[in-house]
């Protein structure tokens, strides 16, 4: 069996842009955890080593339900290595896959559990943007829980190019600053959950073209399509109302915290899980949306 510094490897759950993740095993405790090894240009130079490592550090720090748990950062061989909390359970992208759209009260749950991620990152000194905020980062455990990976990576790689030309991301979920190569913020991660929600609740993401050139340009200059009658029907106008803000192409006319957005929905989950009465709920929440 293959071992990477203290842990055993047990197999290849995943690869990516940024890596390889395996199932692996810390070999005194038994612990099962997830090993995340990037790839090999990223440990060439000891300034990109030393950089991974004090980003992962403060990663080390961020301690939230909705946010897989660093457990620690180690160079093994040459390769730099992220050691995390296994998680047991699909991706957001495997169960739009399978499902086509969500239900509105399971989209606006995992939008909110996002939030609260996004929320407690964006609270850090210095701020932890996430950078790529996408449908495959995104977990759904078995029990329901959500939660948030790869925070800091995206910006480990970007500083790593030693450009500020090149953005890092993926072009579905960029943000129009990002694609600009702007000096973004942690607004542009809350463009990002717009994508998100709108495909959960759509089954489709709002700017599609086989031409990334194009792509880029409906997600600079294109207004959202509107949603389906049939994804309207039921769907709460509050909800509604916070999906297109979080989709304005301008950041200060998006909402400003990821706090708001967690607030925002919180009574539509409320009304969503009451056995009675959620029709009513729903009603006076987006009363009070239009209002403010």
């Amino acid at each position: 069996m293959d071992q990477i510094g203290e842990y055993l490897v047990r197999r290849l759950v995943g690869e990516g842009g940024m890596g390889k993740v395996y199932e692996g095993e810390e070999r005194l405790s038994r612990r099962r955890v997830a090993l995340k090894v990037l790839r090999p240009e990223l440990a060439r130079s000891e300034q990109g080593r030393r950089l991974f490592l004090n980003e992962m550090q403060i990663l080390a720090h961020l301690e939230h339900p909705n946010i897989v748990r660093s457990l620690a950062s180690i160079e093994a061989s040459g390769e730099l290595v992220m050691v995390l909390e296994y998680l047991d359970g699909q991706t957001l992208r495997s169960l739009l896959g399978a499902a086509g759209r969500l239900p509105w009260p399971e989209a606006v749950r995992i939008t909110a559990s996002v939030a609260s991620a996004l929320a407690a990152a964006h609270g850090q000194q210095p701020p932890v943007i996430h950078r790529d905020l996408k449908p495959e980062n995104i977990m759904v455990q078995k029990d329901g829980t959500v939660k948030v990976m790869d925070f800091g990576i995206a910006k480990v790689v970007e500083a790593m190019n030693q450009t500020n030309t090149q953005s890092v991301g993926t072009l579905q979920y960029m943000s129009p600053e990002q694609i600009d190569a702007r000096s973004i913020d942690h607004r542009s991660d809350l463009y990002c959950l717009g994508l998100i929600l709108y495909e959960a609740l759509s089954g489709r993401p709002p700017f599609q073209s086989a031409s990334p050139r194009e792509l880029l340009n409906l997600q600079c200059t294109a207004e959202p399509p509107p949603l389906d009658d049939d994804v309207r029907s039921g769907l709460p106008r509050g909800v509604e109302q916070l999906l297109f803000q979080l989709l304005e192409k301008a950041p200060e006319d998006r909402p400003y915290l990821a706090q708001d957005v967690v607030d925002r929905l919180e009574p539509f989950q409320t009304a969503a899980a009451a056995p009675r009465g959620a029709a009513s709920g729903e009603r006076a929440a987006g009363s009070r949306d239009r209002a403010s």
